[in-house]
């Protein structure tokens, strides 16, 4: 499932990261190699937040924005150089016409092999978890029965995939060796060796690129082994191996890539340093993986879960989760889609991954208040790092439901973990963005009537809109957020009261259909083929159980099934757009309709591309369009989850909510659910046989679930269990110790 060859007809480069730095690898393990139009951007260097001033200046192609378009204000991510390999075999360069690639997400490397007849040639790929570092291993082993003479030479130029560089970028470039001065003479001068070229190769000696582009000031550092010929040129340098290969016999070639700059100084490594923080990596992953873990007997979809979660991780800067730090994923920028990427980092107990997009709003919160002009938190609506907004300009810009997806993130992180000093914390982000939506969202109509202001809502096919359904739902449940985090936290008791009268009136506003008979997309235009009318129910859980929501839920429903019959893929609730199947299983899981939910979720397959990576849709004409999109990973990965444990209100989580009946047999464990609590958990033959609770602290602690669950397993009978609600949901009552508590009664 994990593994794409020379004769497949869909290909998209690998992505590796860590977070700060990120590429795609070609087929060779390098950035050569066959590569589609649409990805050859991305085959450099990148590394999060470090920004060219004006896109314009930068003199580097934009994906999706033709030249004569204004994007200087974009400020794209700077191109940190491209790392190409040629192989000669006694005398003539390798076709590279003969491959298999595998994405190892155990330990986070894209495995290339290519066969040149007698010489398999294989390269591990990877970006460091715990250092700034790619590395690249290749392994060269002849099979044959006669000797081959190789070179293998690796180039390095410092700029885009294509070479280019900023007018005003300067480079010094030089090669480290253990007899040069540390600090250099007076005049600088490191070696007395004036001409490096011709100084014997050292076994510890290096290339260095030091750039100086606007204000960043850093270094590209590469070091190899064993000893080799390094070379340097104006623009970089090459790492040249002549290596006789007898029959049978393999060499290993080691070549390391580090980052550093005045905001984040890595020191270089030697090889020995180099092999313990592979070590460092591998274990890192291993821990990742131990987290949490969802077995449903579908090794497709849970292979896809596995995917999503290494997107999302290695598209987590040190900032927020970006849309990954590439530049057809809009150059690492931050924006909206943050969300979805949180909460399925959040629900697989990524908690303090997940933590640092609230973290970003929060730390970001001066410039929002600033561009609010003190009317709250108006975030930008694609921004870097600073806050600022960098979004080529366009209807978007005036998409507001945002500030109810950046309060959900703190609201959530408060149900999640139960921590009122977490709630405290993240309160001034959900104060501003309640302040803003009613400065600048919330209008009262000509009759009276409260209702939002027309503005581009969810899908920017249809613009502008009035009363738009996704962000009418993201404003209500942003002054209900609010208002029961003031009421929580015992402050601000007025204002709350002010947020919750202006809520419950806006709910009388959700535009419905002209029958009446389900929310319509806003007051002015239904769209019956957009995702917008899901947030009623996720993310913003306004109305989840209504005759209403569940006509509405139905309606999206049969918009999926009529585009899967007519194989249509022009619309967003098709069989085709990852994210909006995840989405609209997971509101069908909410309502307790589990068969319908799995029905849609267990599309994504069919979607998914090459090395089973997340994206944003699959299109006919070209294939994936977007891939390794932290978008789709993120969504899916909380729809899967949303089977098992939903959180949504401070009621308490629900427990195995939407078990669909074509999965009987299931294993999960790590799944977070409130006040810090784990759930894992066992069902055989659709009964449950395990459902343990982990917490690391005594604590009372109260969960709902389905009645005819209760039918099926026998609980402790020290458990307190409460009669049915009105949606047959039961209370249990329990009273938790430090580390596991099983909850079904031994037999």
């Amino acid at each position: 499932m994990y593994t794409v060859t020379s004769d497949d007809k869909l290909y998209n480069s690998p992505f590796i990261g860590n977070g700060e730095l990120a590429t795609n690898v070609g087929p060779t393990g390098y950035h050569g190699g066959f590569c589609t139009e649409e990805e050859a951007v991305n085959r450099t260097l990148f590394w999060a937040g470090r920004r060219f001033k004006d896109a314009r200046g930068g003199n580097i192609k934009i994906p999706r924005v033709a030249p004569e378009e204004l994007f200087g204000a974009t400020v794209p991510l700077i191109r940190f150089g491209r790392i190409d390999r040629t192989l000669t075999i006694d005398g003539a360069q390798t076709g590279d016409d003969n491959w298999r690639q595998t994405m190892d997400y155990d330990r986070a490397t894209v495995i290339s092999e290519l066969q040149h007849g007698d010489v398999i040639e294989t390269t591990e790929s990877l970006v460091c978890r715990t250092f700034n570092m790619f590395v690249f291993h290749t392994r060269l082993e002849n099979r044959g029965k006669a000797s081959k003479k190789l070179k293998f030479e690796v180039d390095y130029v410092f700029g885009d995939a294509e070479g280019k560089r900023t007018r005003d970028t300067r480079l010094f470039i030089r090669k480290p060796h253990p007899d040069d001065i540390a600090f250099g003479d007076l005049g600088g001068v490191r070696s007395v060796e004036t001409d490096l070229n011709k100084r014997p190769p050292h076994l510890k000696e290096s290339l260095s690129v030091q750039y100086e582009i606007d204000m960043h000031l850093g270094e590209v550092h590469i070091g190899r082994y064993p000893l080799g010929i390094i070379h340097s040129s104006e623009t970089g340098g090459s790492f040249i191996h002549d290596i006789t290969l007898k029959a049978g016999e393999t060499t290993d070639l080691w070549f390391w890539v580090v980052l550093s700059d005045r905001l984040k100084y890595s020191h270089f490594p030697g090889y020995d340093r180099v092999k313990a923080l592979l070590e460092e990596h591998k274990t890192a992953w291993a821990e990742n993986w131990k987290t949490s873990a969802i077995e449903i007997g579908r090794p497709e979809m849970e292979a896809i879960r596995k995917s999503s979660l290494y997107t999302i991780i290695s598209s987590t800067s040190p900032w927020t989760i970006t849309m990954g730090n590439q530049s057809t994923t809009w150059e690492g920028r931050i924006f909206h889609d943050e969300f979805f990427g949180y909460m399925g980092l959040l629900c697989s107990n990524f908690t303090e991954l997940a933590e640092r997009a609230p973290n970003h709003r929060l730390t970001i919160l001066p410039e929002a208040t600033r561009r609010s002009k003190g009317h709250g938190a108006f975030y930008a609506w694609e921004a870097i790092e600073t806050g600022e907004e960098s979004a080529p300009y366009g209807h978007w810009v005036d998409e507001r439901f945002i500030h109810g997806q950046f309060s959900e993130e703190s609201w959530q992180l408060y149900l999640r973990t139960g921590s009122k000093k977490v709630l405290a914390r993240y309160y001034p982000v959900l104060r501003g963005c309640a302040e803003w939506l009613i400065y600048d969202a919330v209008i009262r109509d000509s009759t009276g009537k409260l209702r939002i202001r027309s503005m581009t809502d969810i899908d920017e096919g249809l613009y502008p809109v009035d009363g738009g359904i996704y962000v009418t739902c993201a404003t209500i449940r942003s002054l209900e957020n609010a208002a029961d985090a003031a009421t929580v936290l015992a402050c601000d008791a007025e204002d709350a009261e002010h947020w919750r009268t202006l809520a419950a009136e806006l709910r009388k506003s959700m535009p419905l259909s002209k029958e009446g008979k389900h929310y319509a997309y806003s007051d002015t235009a239904d769209l019956p083929n957009g995702g917008g009318h899901l947030g009623i129910v996720f993310p913003f859980s306004v109305d989840i159980h209504s005759e209403l929501a569940l006509n509405t839920i139905s309606f999206g429903y049969q918009s999926f099934l009529q585009g899967r019959d007519d194989k249509r893929s022009d619309q967003v609730l098709a069989y085709t757009w990852m994210w909006a199947l995840s989405q609209l299983a997971t509101a069908l899981f909410y309502q307790g309709r589990a068969d319908e939910g799995f029905d849609a979720l267990s599309q994504v397959p069919s979607v998914v591309g090459p090395f089973m990576a997340p994206n944003e849709q699959m299109r006919d004409e070209i294939g994936v369009f977007l891939p390794w999109h932290p978008t789709g990973g993120g969504m899916y990965a909380f729809a899967l989850s949303a089977m098992f444990v939903q959180v949504f209100d401070q009621n308490g989580a629900i427990l195995l909510p939407a078990l669909p009946s074509a999965l009987p047999n299931v294993r999960f464990h790590g799944l977070l659910a409130t006040d810090g609590v784990t759930v894992s958990g066992e069902l055989r033959d659709g009964k449950p046989v395990r459902l343990n609770l982990k917490t690391d602290k005594s604590m009372p602690w109260r969960f709902r679930i389905p009645k005819e669950r209760l039918v099926q397993v026998q609980l402790r009978k020290d458990l307190k269990i409460s009669p049915p609600d009105s949606l047959g949901r039961v209370f249990v009552d329990c009273k938790l110790q430090p580390g596991d508590n099983a909850l079904v009664a031994a037999k």
